[in-house]
């Protein structure tokens, strides 16, 4: 098999996989799993059913709203096959998909933070974190201060989005620099449509 069209082959799986994680993560419901209460929704409400609750279920609790990086990960990873760039080493990508999980766990978690982490405190944190963001997050704090733990998150986050996907950053922020540049250019060049129009105009006679 020619590698066009292997590459499309699993940029089409993977863009399956991110709208299944997608579908599970929008549409989950804790009345959908006798884990969570003792009349489970029947059938599931989940549009990714059972399966797709407990996909769901699953990151959710360990990274809270930052479970949503994952289906844009697969996305970055469609599009690369599609524009046949070549792909990470898988050790590479493995270890910034974990350190991304971390880093996007953790900056969910930071955000909810508003004090010395009382109980009500703590389990807001924990749904936009989860587990992971909340414990991350908390190890952080204890050892680099406010200041340095966002600072961390920061460059990890960037890092792991460098391993984990086949973008450059550098290539990325330059052509944005350049594209605003053009905008802002285009516009300075554009005649000032809210100057007032003549309400007549004199017609000379030759």
């Amino acid at each position: 098999m020619d590698r066009p069209r292997w590459n499309e082959i699993q940029a089409i799986v993977l863009f399956a996989i991110a709208l299944l994680v997608f579908i599970s993560l929008a549409t989950f419901d804790f009345s959908d799993l006798a884990i969570f209460t003792s009349s489970p929704n029947y059938p599931v409400r989940n549009f990714a059913g059972l399966f797709g609750a407990y996909i769901g279920a699953g990151l959710l609790f360990i990274m809270g709203l930052g479970a949503y990086i994952i289906p844009l990960l697969f996305l970055t990873w469609v599009v690369a096959r599609f524009s046949g760039m070549a792909p990470q080493k898988l050790y590479l990508k493995i270890f910034g998909t974990f350190f991304l999980i971390l880093a996007t766990s953790a900056i969910f978690s930071i955000i909810g933070k508003g004090g010395p982490a009382p109980a009500a405190d703590n389990a807001f944190r924990f749904r936009l974190g989860g587990i992971v963001g909340l414990a991350f997050s908390d190890f952080l704090i204890k050892y680099l201060g406010k200041g340095g733990a966002p600072l961390v998150i920061i460059v990890l986050f960037l890092l792991s989005i460098l391993l984990a996907t086949e973008f450059l950053l550098l290539p990325f922020l330059a052509g944005l620099f350049k594209r605003t540049k053009e905008i802002r250019s285009a516009k300075r060049e554009r005649p000032d449509s809210n100057e007032p129009k003549p309400l007549y105009s004199v017609k000379r006679e030759t």
